[in-house]
């Protein structure tokens, strides 16, 4: 797409926010333009967002202990009704 294709889009975000976000896409060697637009086909369904691993981590620790406890919980139960059936 052509510069003169193209439109600017204004937001307003607080200044301090803006420098840490800066920050931290300079330390990336990413622009800000680009991952707006990343964000944007994102958004629109034209472009696979990309895989958080970070949030897929947190997610699989999570699921690892709700399993965790369900097999506690099935253990006890076990017991519970191999008790009752030899009285």
């Amino acid at each position: 797409m052509a510069k003169r294709d193209r439109t600017f889009v204004q937001v307003q975000v607080d200044p301090d926010k803006k420098n840490r976000f800066a920050e931290k896409l300079e330390g990336e060697g990413k622009k800000i333009t680009d991952i707006i637009n990343q964000w944007i086909d994102e958004y629109l369904g034209e472009s696979p967002a990309d895989v958080d691993v970070t949030e897929l981590k947190n997610n699989v620790a999570l699921l690892q202990e709700r399993l965790s406890v369900l097999e506690q919980a099935f253990q006890t139960k076990e017991k519970e009704y191999q008790g009752e059936s030899v009285a």
